[in-house]
């Protein structure tokens, strides 16, 4: 059994697995490593066990109770695995609080996320062993509301104490950007958090990504939109405009959360929003002028 902490953004991850899982080994995770702590969000991931007999089929208020979960569509209320004991017990602990769950019965896996206890629980068939795969991104993202705090498809870099954070789409130029950079505490090229802690928002370092310094972390001082062009400039866009790129480029980590933590989500990103000041960055690809951005930074 495959037990591994990490520490991101001053929160504890336990990690308890009965199959190797080679990203979390990376230099990229071992930076954010951690001696046994109290576990702020709890991943278990285990082989469903074949030999287990089905429990007798669900009744109609246990279904009914299912439907109030995150997205669970009427069609997988009969499914045989629901009934295996190992993923029931996980999915009962759940029906306490329906709304604060997510239940997924995809490709023979089951994912329950139970957004009360911060726990997940992945069950993977034998025969797809070879294919396993841990959603980690969209997996911890769902429960960082939970702790003030959103994971973004963004880059950051901690500059004299204060954080630069550049969003753009996939192969939009956040890679790019960081590989540019002149020495300072690189916080990740394409995931970071942002926490709010005593009323002032951070940005933290992470994992997911090539490229990391580790778990540094900076209050949030500047939000660039990057769009690539010849040369480069930097224009003032209202918080508006930063918010709605941003939620909208992160769409896809919104969909299994519950309501009240995606406005969570929000309000955080929109008080980011208020609190950075926030910019179109135009950049080409073999120049950035970070004096320009110290200047705004520290403004």
């Amino acid at each position: 059994m495959l037990i591994i902490n990490h520490r991101v953004a001053d929160i504890n991850i336990w990690t308890e697995s009965d199959v190797e899982i080679p990203h979390l080994l990376q230099p990229s995770f071992t930076k954010f490593q951690v001696e046994n702590l109290q576990p702020g969000i709890y991943f278990r991931i285990r082989e469903l066990d074949p030999r287990l007999l089905p429990l007798p089929p669900l009744d109609n208020a246990t279904q009914k109770r299912l439907l109030q979960t995150v997205g669970f569509p009427a069609k997988w209320s009969d499914r045989l695995i629901l009934r295996s004991p190992d993923v029931w017990k996980k999915v009962q602990a759940c029906l306490d609080h329906p709304e604060m769950a997510h239940i997924s019965l995809k490709w023979g896996r089951v994912i329950i996320r139970n957004f009360v206890r911060n726990e997940l629980d992945f069950f993977y068939p034998a025969d797809r062993k070879k294919e396993f795969f841990a959603p980690f991104i969209i997996s911890m993202a769902a429960f960082l509301p939970n702790f003030s705090a959103v994971m973004l498809h963004g880059a950051g870099i901690a500059r004299n104490g204060v954080a630069a954070v550049f969003f753009a789409p996939s192969k939009g130029g956040k890679s790019s950007t960081i590989k540019l950079s002149d020495g300072m505490p690189v916080l990740n090229d394409d995931q970071i958090i942002l926490r709010k802690q005593g009323g002032v928002v951070a940005a933290h370092g992470t994992p997911f990504g090539s490229i990391t310094d580790g778990p540094h972390q900076s209050a949030l001082g500047g939000i660039f939109l990057l769009e690539k062009s010849s040369q480069f400039a930097l224009t003032p866009v209202p918080a508006s405009v930063a918010l709605e790129f941003i939620w909208k480029e992160n769409a896809h980590l919104w969909f299994v959360m519950p309501k009240s933590l995606r406005i969570k989500a929000f309000d955080l990103i929109a008080g980011a929003c208020r609190q950075a000041r926030t910019f179109r960055m135009r950049f080409p690809k073999d120049f950035i002028d970070w004096s320009s951005i110290d200047r705004v930074l520290q403004g």
